[in-house]
């Protein structure tokens, strides 16, 4: 098993970072061991509940950290998407999620911002699940707009609803816990 230890402000570089295999893994690493001020270590098993990774839609937000939460949102048709103002920054990351009972290939994917292309574009994380290896290589995604990250598999606008990753939500927010 490769492991490796994340710390705050470290440089994440594609194709020669290695992060957690999955998309939601490696979007909470990366935007985890940007902010916060402990180490983040991919084998560690550890309460990280205070440093947890909320994805905020319009009016409600969930705890992308606790897998159980995350399976709450099939079915839920009052969920909307984030009303992006902006990019994502520093920090911050795109998620999104199959909202309603039909099974698809896909039913959700997640990326962090990785970093700044010139004036109106980020780099931001694109890794997909992969068997076998616990670490892969970074890879990313370059996009104008919130939207372009959904890319051909999640382009379905009433199936997958588009949100902010961050570690500090909009607390007013009603919480997606049943």
């Amino acid at each position: 098993m490769t492991t490796k230890m994340y710390l705050q402000g470290e440089k994440f570089k594609a194709g020669t970072t290695m992060v957690p295999h999955s998309c939601i893994e490696s979007a909470e690493c990366i935007i985890r061991s940007s902010v916060c001020k402990v180490l983040w270590d991919s084998d560690a098993d550890e309460d990280i509940s205070e440093h947890c990774v909320w994805m905020e839609f319009r009016n409600h937000r969930v705890n992308i950290s606790n897998t159980v939460n995350i399976q709450n949102l099939r079915g839920l048709r009052e969920v909307e998407n984030y009303n992006f103002q902006s990019l994502p920054e520093l920090g911050q990351g795109i998620g999104l999620m199959n909202i309603t009972s039909k099974n698809t290939n896909y039913n959700m994917h997640f990326g962090a911002y990785v970093s700044t292309w010139g004036n109106n574009a980020i780099m931001i994380s694109d890794v997909s699940e992969e068997e076998g290896d616990d670490m892969v290589p970074l890879k990313t995604k370059r996009i104008y707009h919130p939207d372009e990250f959904r890319g051909d598999d999640y382009a379905d606008t009433d199936i997958f609803k588009i949100g902010l990753l961050t570690l500090t939500p909009d607390t007013r927010k009603t919480i997606i816990d049943k």
